[in-house]
């Protein structure tokens, strides 16, 4: 309601003459000389003066979301531009700019009573100027021909019961009858079909345990009881993005859609192949996106337009964040804990937490607030025996005796299986890296990779 009544006069400030002056030449990279989101402010005032909240979207629409402690000390001026000498021309101008208003656009402004609002203002403040904010930037965007005009024609939707049939079909076809590809399906299994109900809930299952695709299968089932408009994957690195990108556009796209179009890749490296798949992922209207959780939160916690104008595209999602107690540092945690509770709760959001080491939070007094129950959906004998299986499976070897780059290179190579060499620094696993190549011969050579943060793998 407060976007509603805010929407068609939040621009009603570049009718002022001054501005129209600006307006009216060709060069439109010139600034207006009133801040013409103080006439809307003014508007609203004068037909509605509680109207704060309508007030506040058309104040914050380009210069971002003030602090209210300090607004409310401003009384009459609450959310008036800062200027007196604006404030003066605009009080002036402010019936001719009502009455031209009317006359070009017509009807009745909408009004409405603010009481009191339940719940979280924070959070409610940040979607309302989400929708304004998204809603004119968009039609800027296309006036000036810079924004696809047909966009509902290439915004997909989630589809999640077909999405999750293609995806059983892409895990079936993995498997073999090796124990820890029994323990995967199963995993898989457990997670597809759980029946945990709570808008919270916890995953602490090992790395290893095909996380990957068994929480999708959950998300999408969650997605389809709750019929989720999209849904968020929340990741702690750009590789580890980029690996789970590939796998969910191989087992998630439809027939006849464009991978790049459905499972949006959100970081500062990613690539797009065309101005449709940056708009969707840029804008969170793929229906599932795969980011950082720095871009993530960051989102969340901006008071910015730029930044906030896609966060409406949040409420309705399941949300998984890997690595959940490790997304933020420790001191920012009983803030997002409470982003994560508002959304569960006021904006119909399905929150999960995975790790292949949970630290349940939720449980410290220090952290939060509210104890909260979040039930996991693996259940602890599964855990157990994955648990158990990671550890048999991977060895920690040791040889204390000094070793030349010669005998390491031979120590290595007798071991039997995969076998991960960790150097101290990037040179020296440079120059191990090259003594194994050379160890094994050139035909051979495609055994040994090398990986540095300073280099693409070889």
């Amino acid at each position: 309601a407060s976007v509603e009544m805010a929407s068609p006069v939040h621009d009603i400030g570049k009718l002022c003459k001054e501005n129209q002056k600006v307006l009216h030449q060709k060069d439109n990279n010139i600034s207006l000389p009133l801040h013409h989101q103080d006439a809307g402010v003014a508007f609203l005032k004068k037909i509605q003066k509680d109207s704060l909240y309508s007030q506040l979207a058309v104040s914050a629409h380009h210069s971002g979301l003030p602090d209210i402690g300090l607004e409310g000390q401003r009384q009459e001026n609450c959310f008036r531009d800062q200027n007196k000498e604006t404030r003066d021309k605009v009080n002036v101008e402010i019936d001719r700019l009502a009455a031209l208003h009317q006359q070009l656009v017509g009807g009745e402004v909408s009004t409405f009573r603010v009481d009191s609002v339940r719940g979280d203002k924070g959070i409610l403040f940040r979607m309302m100027l989400s929708c304004l904010v998204d809603a004119d930037h968009t039609d800027t965007a296309r006036h000036y021909r810079k924004f696809p005009q047909e966009q509902d024609v290439y915004v997909p939707k989630l589809r999640a019961k077909e999405r999750l049939e293609r995806l059983d079909k892409y895990v079936g076809g993995l498997g073999d009858k090796s124990v820890r590809s029994q323990l995967r399906t199963e995993m898989y299994r457990v997670c597809r079909d759980s029946t945990v109900e709570a808008n919270i809930v916890a995953c602490n299952s090992p790395v290893g345990s095909a996380k990957t695709t068994a929480l999708m299968a959950y998300a999408l089932q969650q997605a389809i009881l709750r019929k989720s408009r999209r849904i968020f994957v929340v990741l702690p690195f750009t590789n580890i993005i980029r690996q789970s990108v590939g796998v969910y556009r191989k087992a998630l796209c439809l027939p006849g859609e464009n991978p790049e179009n459905v499972v949006a890749e959100l970081h500062h490296r990613a690539d797009f192949e065309n101005e449709e798949a940056r708009a969707l992922t840029a804008q969170w209207k793929a229906p599932i996106v795969v980011t950082t959780a720095v871009a993530f939160f960051e989102t969340m916690a901006s008071s910015m337009p730029a930044t906030l104008r896609r966060l409406h595209e949040l409420p309705g999602s399941v949300i998984l964040v890997d690595e959940a107690h490790a997304a933020l540092p420790v001191k920012l945690l009983p803030t997002a804990w409470h982003w994560m509770q508002v959304l569960a709760d006021e904006w119909s959001c399905h929150w999960i937490l995975a790790s292949g080491s949970l630290v349940e939070f939720w449980r410290l007094e220090e952290l939060s607030e509210t104890q909260r129950m979040v039930p996991q959906i693996v259940n602890m004998e599964l855990r157990t025996r994955l648990m158990q299986y990671e550890t048999n499976r991977i060895k920690f070897l040791c040889k204390p005796e000094p070793l030349d780059r010669a005998q390491l290179v031979k120590w290595v190579a007798s071991v039997p299986g995969p076998r991960l060499v960790i150097m101290n620094t990037v040179q020296s696993a440079a120059v191990i890296a090259e003594d194994m190549r050379a160890y094994y011969g050139e035909s051979q050579a495609c055994k040994v990779m090398h990986l540095s943060t300073a280099l693409e793998a070889r």
